[in-house]
């Protein structure tokens, strides 16, 4: 599996940006449709795992450059 970053429009209009692990592009593509939301852009992420497991938590912690 690869790490994939991905943008799309959820439901409400939101765009939700995020990565996710799939075989992939169209993979990806497929599960965010199932999930109700419109595919805007996939692509591998850099790094691989490692690299977006620190980029959800540092999200997740709403940590920014200053």
């Amino acid at each position: 599996m690869t790490a994939f970053r991905y943008t799309a429009i959820d439901a409400s209009g939101q765009t939700i940006r995020g990565t996710m692990d799939a075989a992939s592009e169209a993979e990806v593509v497929a599960t965010l449709q199932r999930q109700g939301s419109i595919p805007m852009r996939a692509e591998p992420a850099a790094g691989g795992r490692i690299a977006a497991a620190l980029q959800r938590d540092i999200g997740r912690r709403g940590m920014s450059r200053q």
